[in-house]
């Protein structure tokens, strides 16, 4: 069976979004948009774009040093690929 690297879905009552990752390392994290306050967290990271991620969820080792550099680049570009994909539903609406 073949499942998405990257899956994002909200929380049905708070509306918390989150990032999944089906790749190795598998992982879940919440995130918010750029903008909006991230609760403290041990760890963080802010996209390019300025969406955070935090309350990472790691069901295999993290990766370290620049292997988590770029697993973390990849997970911002998942969110952007997300936003921009929304945004183009949203206009042809």
């Amino acid at each position: 069976m073949i499942f998405a690297e990257w899956v994002i879905g909200e929380d049905v009552d708070s509306k918390q979004e989150y990032l999944i990752h089906l790749g190795d390392p598998m992982f879940v994290c919440k995130f918010v948009d750029a903008g909006e306050d991230a609760p403290l967290s041990p760890f963080s990271y802010s996209t390019e774009y300025g969406e955070t991620l935090f309350d990472f969820l790691w069901f295999d080792p993290s990766p370290i040093g620049e292997d988590l550099d770029r697993l973390l680049v990849e997970a911002g570009e998942a969110i952007t690929r997300d936003s921009e994909k929304e945004y183009e539903e949203n206009e042809d609406a």
